[in-house]
This record gives structure tokens, sequence and C-alpha cells, in this order.
């Protein structure tokens, strides 16, 4: 009876940890399938709260992806419908995910992951040596074994009482077992080879030089030509899409063109580089003038040099607990776009009385921005709800928990500089509880009153 109760409990805790996770992993996706298509795809079973393609550094889609759903229930039932069924032609593989630093989580084998062997396999420098074990010596058995036996006086006897050509090696061996041993396990020195003079030496690195050349060099490989780039550069539009670059180069004559480049995917546009500055104003000459019909367009080009964009660097907060023993205040991120304040509180407030929930709305679309304060009246409950909750799942999203800075009191937002604008609404803010403030807009500054 107490092994059909254990059997019932670890049923029902295996489900119950199953129906945590309200998120699933989707594989063996086709090609060329998109984040649009495949959400309305999963939106029949329920809300996509989160949907992410996987690709490679390179850009190569590895066909499977991650879909997060609003509950557990939405997500199992998301598993026995899209499981074993086809998308397009490929044949879906849809399970539950697992946890972060679940044990059982099943090991990666594809090569993108850095803890599979075909990985290691490919990127050898990522390989953790193996400890060398320290191999003891090996023990001779005569050694030890005529050890025990010096001092016998009945071994002795027995070796006396046999012939006397072996009397003096019985003898050797046990007054000095070792030596025999020693001797045997001496090994005559290798011969070292007389050293080379340093002519010698620059002979042989030259005779070594294009075999190491030609093991490293592939036959079928040949070296790519460096793109060369002119200060002089022209841009062409307008031109023939069937025109070849004989036919350009004759058309811009007697101006030389040194480069001539074709887009592959874009068509009636050529990029004509000169070296001198001369053979460019030439060429731009023919602006608005006409090749088998079409008018050109010839103009100076520039390579437009794209910015690197400046992150912005956040303040360095330290200890997470020790800010949050001083502000008791957390940052959630990767919210879903659908929770509410009230799901959140709800969330948080098994850890401790709340003091504020606060959740980014739009103002535009009024919808949620992905990201919410929660403030917590004593500190101690904030920092068990961030060892808790960091990293977990929440409507088919992982939970990222931040401590945050404690709010600004109205007297530091009156210290910092404001514009005039900012000024305003915060007058208009002050005075909208006002009911005699509606007046305003019914009567001007020179309305009478009929007494």
């Amino acid at each position: 009876a107490w092994l059909q109760h254990a059997y019932l409990f670890w049923l029902s805790s295996a489900v119950t940890f199953t129906r945590k996770m309200s998120r699933i992993v989707v594989k063996n996706l086709p090609k060329k399938i998109k984040e649009e298509r495949l959400r309305e795809f999963f939106s029949t079973k329920g809300t996509v709260t989160d949907l992410q393609l996987k690709y490679t550094k390179e850009g190569v889609f590895r066909r499977f992806a991650f879909v997060g759903f609003k509950d557990e229930a939405q997500a199992a039932a998301a598993k026995e419908y899209f499981n074993n069924s086809y998308l397009d032609t490929s044949k879906l593989q849809v399970e539950i995910c697992a946890a972060l630093g679940d044990e059982q989580k099943p090991r990666s084998w594809s090569k993108y992951s850095a803890d599979s062997s075909a990985y290691q396999r490919l990127h050898p420098e990522t390989r953790k040596p193996k400890p060398v074990k320290e191999k003891s010596p090996r023990k001779n058995f005569a050694d030890e074994f005529l050890k025990d036996l010096e001092g016998n006086e009945e071994f002795e006897e027995f070796l006396k009482v046999h012939g006397t050509h072996n009397k003096v090696t019985w003898d050797n061996d046990t007054r000095a077992p070792n030596a025999d041993g020693d001797a045997k396990k001496a090994k005559p020195a290798k011969a070292v080879p007389p050293a080379k003079s340093e002519d010698e030496d620059e002979d042989d690195a030259d005779q070594d030089e294009p075999k190491d050349n030609f093991d490293k060099a592939p036959a079928s490989s040949k070296p790519k030509l460096p793109v060369q780039e002119f200060a002089c550069t022209l841009k062409v539009k307008g031109l023939p899409y069937n025109c070849k670059k004989k036919q350009i180069k004759d058309f811009f004559k007697p101006a030389k063109v040194a480069s001539l480049r074709l887009p592959p995917k874009v068509r009636g546009i050529a990029y004509l580089g000169f070296k001198k500055e001369q053979d460019m104003k030439q060429a731009l000459n023919k602006h608005h003038s006409f090749m088998a019909g079409h008018r050109l367009d010839v103009t100076k080009y520039a390579k437009q040099v794209v910015p690197e964009k400046k992150w912005r660097q956040f303040e360095d907060l330290g200890n997470p607990q020790e800010t949050l023993a001083d502000t008791g205040r957390i940052f959630i991120r990767n919210l879903s776009y659908t929770i509410t304040e009230e799901e959140l509180e709800e969330l948080f407030k098994k850890y401790g009385p709340l003091e504020e929930v606060h959740l980014s709305i739009d103002r535009v679309t009024r919808k949620p921005k992905g990201f919410a304060f929660v403030s917590f009246l004593f500190p101690e409950h904030a920092i068990r709800a961030f060892t808790e909750l960091d990293g977990q799942m929440l409507q088919g999203r992982l939970l990222h928990l931040l401590p945050a800075k404690a709010k600004k009191s109205e007297e530091q937002e009156g210290e910092e500089a404001k514009s005039y604008k900012n000024k305003k609404e915060e007058e208009l803010k002050k005075s909208s509880g006002r009911s005699h403030n509606w007046n305003t807009l019914f009567l001007g500054a020179n309305a009478l009153a009929d007494i």
C-alpha cells in the first residue's frame, strides 16, 4: 500500500512540475519560416506572449524556436496538438521547455551549443584539459617475495642444500635484492646527435618552409584579391537592364574607367571608379545624356559611414542584496505585454506587504511596455523575492529582476533644472483636482453676468 501511495505522490509531483512550465520548444521548422506566420500558427491554442526564432552568429536559421504562452494549460494543449504535426513539409517536434539549471535537461547535441561534444570537436581550444592520473610505480613481485623471506632460517638452509653453482647468485639476491632489479631497470642512454652549426640550421629551415606551406594551403583554394577603392567614384542611375560592362566603358570614353561595379540584386545602377579627377569630370559631362533610350543620372558617390551606436552605460549598483537592503525596490523586465498590475501584485505579495506596484504603459498604444517597478514595505522581503523569482517563468517569459534605485521625492525633483513645458505640466497636475478650474473653459476674461 505504501508503495502505491509513493508512486501516486511521485506521479502527482511530476505532473505539477510539467505544469509549471508555460514555454515550449518547437524543432524541425521550415528554413524560410517567418515570425508573424509562426505566431499566427500557434495562437490558435492560446495567447502567445513570446516567440524567439534562433539564429547563428552568421544569421543562419537553426530551425527551432521558443514559444511562450500565458499559462501552463495553453502550453500543454499546444504541445499535444502540434507535436508530430506538419508545417508545410516539415514534421514538427514540440516539447515542454526545461527550467534553468534543471538536472534532467537533455544534453545539447548541436554544433552551435558550447556544451555539446560536436562544438568542442570544432573548437578544440574550448576543451577543458583532462586531469592526468599519476601512474603508480610497477611493483616487482620477486623483490617483494624475497624481502619477506629475509632472515628465514629454513629458506637459507634450502639455499645451502642446493648446488654450489647457484649459491653466489642466491646469496646476492637475498642480501641485496634491489641490485639486479636496478640493473634491469637501467636503460642505455640514447645517443645524442651532434650539435648543428648555425649555417646548417638555416639550410634546414629553408628546406622545411616550402613543405609547411604546401601542407597548410589546400590545392583548390585561391587567394582573394583585395577590393580597391578609389577616391573619385561616380554613381550612374537609369542604365538599361541588359547593359554590359564593356558598353558602359565605351559610353564614358574618353574618360578612363579604372573600376566598374554592377550590384547583383539591383538593376540599372553602376558605380564607376577613376584614378584621376580629370577623368571623373569628363564622365560627369554625361549627366542627363541618353543611352539606348534611357536617360542617365551621373552623380558623385561618397561612401556612407554609419556611426557606431553609443550604448548608454548604466551605473553599477554593486551587490544587489546590499542595494535592495537600502531601497527595497525591484526593477522587473521581460514581462508579457498582456500582463496587468493585479497579476504582478498577486505574484509579489506572497513575499511581504507591498508599498507600490508600477507597470509602465505606452502613451500611444496604451499597452504595457514590458517592465515594471515593485516596492516592498520591508527590504528583507524584497531580498527574498529577488533571490526566488529571478530567472523564473511568468506567462511564457523568463523574469529578469534587478535592484532599482530609490524613488525620488518631490523636493529632489524640484531641485533639478526643468524646462517651461515640464513646469507647466506639473502645475496642471496639481490644479487638476480643483473643481473651480473647469469654469475657465466656459467663461472668458471679458465675460459679463446679468443680475
